[in-house]
């Protein structure tokens, strides 16, 4: 648990700022500059959702031996998500333009670094291959 959520927190704050890069950079090439993303929004958006998809990651890496295949999914089916109602209910014309990067890039590090850094390690499986069958 403890191991789950330091690497949630973790990949939480490294794919924030990956996400503030990338919103500078757009922002930089477009003139797009929204209030609604701020450094504290996007940031603690970044820390919410992968404490959570860490979470989640932890739990179907005890329950399936394609954990990383599962949480691949799940978090490109949010990321969708999220992208739709932002296409649905734009807040602000041309938001989706610096927003929709910024969902594929968060979600791009979470599936890269939360399994990396939550997988756990198990010799037991080596001497018992059918303990974490499907």
């Amino acid at each position: 648990m403890k191991r789950s959520l330091s690497a949630g927190f973790t990949v939480g704050i490294l794919s924030g700022i990956a996400a503030l890069i990338t919103e500078f950079v757009i922002g930089w090439m477009t003139g797009l500059w929204f209030e609604e993303l701020t450094i504290i929004s996007i940031i603690l958006s970044s820390i919410i959702t992968n404490l959570a998809g860490a979470m989640i990651f932890k739990q179907l890496d005890q329950k399936t031996s394609k954990a990383t295949f599962f949480y691949a999914l799940v978090v490109g089916a949010v990321t969708l998500i999220l992208t739709f109602n932002t296409m649905a209910n734009p807040p602000q014309e041309q938001f989706g333009t610096v927003s929709h990067p910024i969902h594929i890039v968060v979600a791009l590090v979470s599936i890269w670094l939360i399994p990396k850094w939550t997988k756990k390690y198990n010799s037991d499986l080596q001497d018992n291959p059918t303990a974490k069958a499907n």
